[in-house]
């Protein structure tokens, strides 16, 4: 038995999970960029079977592992761009552009039967997007530390990302080691470790986006059960979060009209006036409801009826700082 190959199957296995709940999760919530997250586990639990390892194993491919890990990369950038720089539309233009140059270069290594220089252009391109990932989850982290109202598994989560991301770079920078043309008179730690960091950054990535219930509490332990009252104070950061980011892409003097706005929205939702009704209503509306009130709903409508601007935009970055921010919702670990 070739236990190489046995644990590349079972990191394949692990990142198929991953894959299956981030598209489940992509689908049930409208979240686009989840899509392309999804596509690069899915991509990485296919290539990795055939990953140029030392000792080989009776699937390893040189182009297949290459190529592969090219394109998850492109996945995987296209998500930190969508997640973290949602504003910046603009970049995937040059993210397709870098992917492109990529392509070439690993092409012209394989045609020409150098496979050291395809997968160094890959692991180059590698390294840099885990360093871009780590870059964006520690200024994603730093935005919610000081907020109260975000959770504790929330704030574990990232730094978790952020490990993984860790973890991603290092296993990049043994590619590099280990697929350079001074490889062979490299001592044998260097070449054999790489199923050592892609286990670490496999089971890291598990544990953030699978999130079992029983870590979510247990990073959570140390913070009071959601109550009737805490959901009220939730509810009302909630709508402080949406009139600040609105107000923030708008103008300041909008804050008060997308307060009343969302109140009115929601009033005409339950078919009540009543503001007691209202505020019970707001602090059991889960991610999906404010979801749908910020993307679909009457609220756009009428915050441009009150103020005459066009609020589309400033919606989709709210939505994206809601996400952000998903604790604050009354939902469970997905």
């Amino acid at each position: 038995m070739n236990t190489v190959l046995v644990l590349l199957v079972i990191l394949g296995v692990v990142r198929f999970v991953i894959f299956t709940q981030v598209a489940l999760t992509a689908r049930r919530n409208n979240l686009a960029n989840l899509y392309w997250l999804a596509a690069f586990f899915g991509l990485s639990s296919i290539y990795v079977l055939f990953a140029n390892s030392t000792p080989p194993t009776p699937l390893s491919n040189a182009p297949i592992f290459t190529l592969g890990g090219g394109f998850g990369q492109f996945c995987l950038a296209l998500f930190v761009r969508s997640t973290f720089y949602p504003q910046h539309k603009n970049w995937d233009y040059w993210l397709v552009g870098l992917f492109v140059a990529d392509l070439i270069g690993v092409v012209y290594g394989l045609a020409a039967s150098d496979n050291y220089f395809a997968a160094l252009v890959t692991t180059v391109a590698t390294i840099v997007n885990w360093t871009w990932h780590l870059v964006a989850a520690w200024r994603a982290r730093q935005r919610i530390m000081a907020d109260s109202g975000v959770e504790d598994w929330i704030k574990a989560r990232y730094r978790l990302m952020i490990a993984y991301t860790v973890f991603g770079m290092l296993s990049g920078i043994q590619a590099l080691l280990a697929t350079s043309y001074p490889a062979p008179q490299m001592p044998p730690i260097v070449t054999q470790s790489a199923i050592v960091f892609a286990a670490a950054t496999s089971i890291l990535q598990l544990l953030v986006w699978v999130t079992p219930e029983g870590f979510r509490r247990w990073l959570s332990r140390d913070q009071q059960v959601h109550s009737q009252a805490r959901r009220q104070i939730q509810a009302q950061t909630i709508v402080t979060i949406v009139t600040a980011s609105i107000s923030e892409a708008e103008g300041s003097n909008i804050s008060i009209i997308s307060a009343r706005a969302i109140r009115d929205s929601v009033g005409k939702m339950i078919q009540s006036d009543d503001n007691d009704a209202i505020d019970t209503h707001l602090a059991t509306m889960s991610y999906n409801d404010w979801d749908a009130l910020l993307s679909g709903g009457d609220l756009p409508q009428l915050i441009h009826n009150i103020s005459g601007k066009n609020v589309a935009e400033a919606m989709t970055a709210t939505r994206r700082m809601l996400a952000e921010r998903q604790s604050l919702f009354t939902m469970s670990a997905r």
